[in-house]
């Protein structure tokens, strides 16, 4: 490696780019570029600003390479590089805190593992924009100041000037920490609110009184005033059925805020006072996976929920279909798509988008005129549709299929697509205990995108474009 190194050296200033850009694709030369951009620039003072421009177009290429080849791995090509404790740690770190992580890696001279933050950009979704001009944020001070430093002192010089000026320096690089770590709080805070936000948008169900007063509480981020009144209705009341269910949610609360060991108490109280197969049931299984995969145990996560399936295969498909819901949500996207009677068999070769529905569901009604619009927009382009339901009443199945068919006629304007199957295989497969779903496959027959969620038009637009490219 010193001899390569040195003969990308003696290039000069287009070495400087290689370098930059390996070091950025994931092979690592410590401390390499920052030294050669230095040497450069204290050579050649009046190319020190030519210096400093490839070093910043090396970095960003190499670092949109790697990008672009997690993104086309997926989370498998994300958990083959994360799997020491050093990995995942720094996945962990991305999923709270995001491009932060990124920005701080890539301008902070003390080295940090730069290169998991990208994978996991690019595994994980982020979009291309909002990362380059991150890591061009980041690069453009550090590689800027450094030329500077050696047209201006000289490489020994330099070194000298850093010496000397040691304390300035040190207050910099605090002050440097301290507005990151400002702005990690930020991003806790507002991490923090949204997800009690979704916390309450989940829970407004119109349950009892009680359940209502921890909504309220969690909606203002006061999780521990909603214990309290859980605990309250406990004493006056007992275990009954709306402590059961209150306790679910402040069990999936707990989750969605990050307080694991909270998280963890409630759903062992769930497995030991929650009936078989119920709401309290089923929360108490996904907060256990949800845990797990907090912790960076992705594959202990999905033996539990592949466990809970084999041990509740008798239970309704409604509970079923939530425990494959969360299985979807951990490990789904970046493997092959489950295929259902055939329908993805014959679609193989062209990008297709699931939405999975029920012809009762009020949000997929709300849903379909986005729906609608992105299948008029790619349908042309040769994206593929299907739209699996399945019955929800055993009893009168042909009377449930005459209100699947008009439902189809009337709210999706019984839009061209390639087809519209009854399947309780695809909506298990799928875990749709909640609908609308959706899931974007691509041309190898990959999922590359999973939401048990209502959808905007231009997300769900975005996903479909990645598959296009």
């Amino acid at each position: 490696m010193r001899k390569f190194v040195d003969s990308i050296v003696a290039l000069g200033p287009g070495g400087l780019f290689i370098l930059a850009a390996l070091d950025s694709a994931g092979i690592p030369i410590p401390a390499a570029v920052d030294a050669m951009l230095m040497l450069l620039s204290a050579k050649a003072p009046d190319h020190a600003a030519l210096c400093a421009f490839l070093a910043l177009g090396g970095s960003l290429a190499g670092s949109m390479l790697l990008y672009w080849l997690a993104r086309r791995g997926g989370e498998a090509y994300l958990e083959r590089h994360s799997m020491t404790p050093r990995g995942i740690k720094a996945r962990a770190w991305f999923q709270h805190y995001g491009l932060l992580s990124v920005f701080i890696s890539a301008i902070s001279p003390i080295p940090m593992p730069m290169k998991l933050f990208v994978i996991s950009s690019g595994a994980l979704g982020v979009r291309p924009m909002p990362f380059f001009f991150t890591v061009l944020a980041a690069r453009t001070p550090r590689y800027a100041a450094l030329a500077y430093l050696g047209a201006h002192l000289g490489h020994d010089g330099a070194g000298a000037y850093l010496k000397s000026h040691a304390w300035h320096i040190g207050g910099i690089l605090v002050a440097l920490f301290a507005a990151c770590f400002a702005a990690i709080k930020i991003a806790d805070a507002r991490r923090a609110r949204h997800a009690a936000l979704l916390a309450v948008l989940c829970a407004a169900v119109g349950l009892s009184q009680p359940s209502r007063a921890e909504r309220l509480k969690l909606s203002a981020g006061d999780y521990l005033s909603t214990e309290s009144i859980l605990e309250v209705h406990r004493l006056e009341k007992g275990e009954d059925a709306e402590y059961k269910e209150g306790l679910a949610w402040v069990a999936r609360g707990a989750a969605l805020l990050g307080h694991w060991d909270a998280a963890a108490s409630h759903a062992a109280k769930l497995r030991q006072i929650a009936e078989p197969a119920s709401y309290g049931h089923g929360t108490a299984i996904e907060v256990e996976a949800q845990i797990l995969a907090a912790k960076g145990k992705k594959r202990a996560a999905l033996r539990l929920l592949e466990d809970e399936l084999r041990k509740n295969a008798a239970a309704p498909v409604a509970f079923r279909s939530r425990i494959q819901k969360r299985w979807n949500q951990i490990g789904l996207v970046g493997r092959p798509a489950p295929d259902f009677d055939g329908h993805l068999a014959r679609l193989r070769g062209k990008p297709v988008v699931l939405f999975l529905w029920a012809e009762w569901c009020g949000d997929c009604k709300a849903q379909a005129p986005a729906f609608l619009s992105v299948v008029n927009k790619y349908s042309p382009q040769g994206v593929q549709f299907l739209a699996p339901t399945r019955y929800y009443e055993s009893k009168d199945t042909a009377a449930e299929q005459k209100r699947i068919d008009e439902q189809w006629r009337t709210t999706y304007k019984a839009v061209s697509i390639a087809g519209v199957p009854v399947s309780e295989a695809a909506m298990l497969q799928y875990g749709v205990s909640a609908t609308p779903t959706f899931a974007v496959i691509d041309r190898k027959g990959v999922v590359r995108f999973y939401s048990p969620t209502r959808l905007t038009e231009q997300r769900l637009a975005a996903e479909i474009e990645k598959v296009l490219r």
